[in-house]
């Protein structure tokens, strides 16, 4: 069982420099008077570009994290694994909205799983749902009393079907009936699967005397990102990562 009882084992990948350091930060940060002064003096430095990051860098960003990168955190990672501490690579980036920020993050994240597997001192990843979603859509689906608005529920239909020729049959009529209504052709689209799936839907449609056009583009079951994140979340399905404490 851990115990932190014992100061001189717990801390004895620390040198009184750095326990020193880390007392009088820990003192500082505990004074709400001087945790609101340093926030609104950071953000002056920051706005007028004064060189604060090396100081940044060396008290607050050194204590709490390994890095800025994977490979900055090497050193750490191996003089924690000398006294029998793991790891954790916590990519911490969150809060984002656009979708490339969300790709940059998925990649990191992978990174840090891939740079686990071979590393006996990083036991397990984690990474925050955070960061890779946006803060609204996460709330929609985390709360048990949202629900969809009857505008929406009209906007939205689910079909079940059998099989791929009973989609595309299913998907011909329902066009059909929209154009019928005043809907122009060009209001339409349809997201297929995979690329080779529009050539069947070209050729019904077609023969149902449905304007249509295609435009291929990347399969996305291709796409290695997308690949790479499908990993991801089939890791996370499997059970992978656990926390083993004792």
């Amino acid at each position: 069982m851990i115990s932190f009882e014992n100061t001189e084992i717990a801390f004895q990948s620390k040198s009184n420099k750095d326990l020193k350091r880390a007392y009088w930060l820990f003192k500082m940060i505990a004074s709400p008077t001087f945790v609101k002064f340093g926030k609104i003096a950071t953000s002056f430095a920051l706005k007028l570009h004064l060189p604060i990051n090396s100081i940044v860098k060396s008290t607050i960003f050194r204590q709490f994290c390994g890095g800025e990168s994977i490979g900055e955190c090497d050193s750490v990672i191996n003089k924690m694994g000398e006294f029998g501490v793991g790891t954790i690579l916590d990519y911490s980036v969150e809060g984002k909205t656009t979708d490339e920020d969300f790709d940059q993050t998925v990649n990191i994240i992978i990174q840090t799983l891939e740079r686990g597997t071979t590393d006996k001192n990083i036991p397990f990843g984690v990474f925050k749902v955070t960061g890779i979603g946006r803060f609204d859509l996460l709330e929609k689906a985390s709360n048990k009393e949202f629900q969809i608005s009857e505008t929406e529920k009209k906007e939205i239909e689910i079909i079940k079907t059998f099989d791929m020729a009973d989609e595309i049959f299913m998907m011909g009529h329902k066009i059909k009936s929209l154009i019928e209504s005043g809907v122009p052709p060009s209001e339409i689209a349809i997201l297929y699967r995979e690329n080779k799936n529009a050539i069947e839907l070209m050729d019904y449609f077609s023969r149902m005397n449905i304007p249509c056009a295609i435009e291929i583009g990347e399969n996305i079951l291709e796409n290695p990102l997308i690949l790479r994140l499908i990993d991801l979340l089939r890791l996370i399905d499997n059970g992978i990562f656990h926390l083993n404490i004792g």
